[in-house]
C-alpha cells in the first residue's frame, strides 16, 4: 500500500503540462486542512477536498467539502459541510502565484437540512509550484459570522490539470 501511494505521488510529482497552471478551462482538485483558534478559547479542526474550473484566465469557482472537528469547554462535535468558492490570482511569477479567496460555508446536518456555519471566509493565498500542475498553498483566512471573528491557516496542495 505504502509503495503504491508512493508510486503514484511519484508520478503526480513528475507531471509536466506545457500550459499556464491558472488558464481558463483548466480544473483544481486537491485540499487543505487547518486548525483555528478564536478569542473564546474554542478550535476547530477542518479537512477541506475542493474541486475548482477556472472559467477565466486567474479566476476559479469551485466548492469544498469541509470536514470539521470542533471543540468548546462545554462539548465537541464533527460535521460536514458544502463551501462553494470563488478564487482570484494574481501576479504573472510562473513558480508561485497570490490569490484572494472568498468562501461561503453551510453545514449539512444529521437530518440532512443545510444550515449556515460562519457565513463568510475572506482569505489571502499564496501558492508555490512544484511543476506545472503541482502547488503547494498556504492561506490566511478571516471567518466572518454574526457572532464573532475568527482568524486561521490553512496549508494544502492542488493538482492543476486540463481535462482535454
Amino acid at each position: 500500500m505504502i509503495r503504491t501511494i508512493l508510486v503514484i505521488g511519484l508520478i503526480l510529482f513528475t507531471i509536466d503540462y506545457s500550459y499556464s497552471q491558472t488558464s481558463k478551462g483548466i480544473f483544481l482538485l486537491g485540499g487543505s486542512t487547518s486548525m483555528t483558534f478564536d478569542s473564546d478559547g474554542e478550535y476547530d479542526l477542518s479537512i477541506y477536498p475542493d474541486l475548482g474550473y477556472f472559467i477565466g484566465d486567474d479566476f476559479c469557482v469551485g466548492a469544498a467539502v469541509p470536514l470539521i472537528f470542533y471543540e468548546n469547554e462545554f462539548s465537541s462535535s464533527y460535521y460536514i459541510g458544502i463551501s462553494p468558492f470563488l478564487r482570484y490570482y494574481f501576479g504573472e511569477n510562473d513558480r508561485s502565484r497570490f490569490y484572494g479567496l472568498g468562501r461561503v460555508n453551510f453545514k449539512i446536518s444529521e437530518n440532512l437540512t443545510i444550515g449556515n456555519y460562519g457565513l463568510v471566509d475572506l482569505g489571502l493565498g499564496y501558492v508555490w509550484f512544484i511543476n506545472k500542475s503541482i502547488g503547494l498553498e498556504t492561506e490566511i483566512i478571516c471567518n466572518l459570522s454574526s457572532e464573532k471573528v475568527s482568524v486561521g491557516a490553512f496549508i494544502g496542495f492542488q493538482i492543476y490539470f486540463n481535462a482535454n
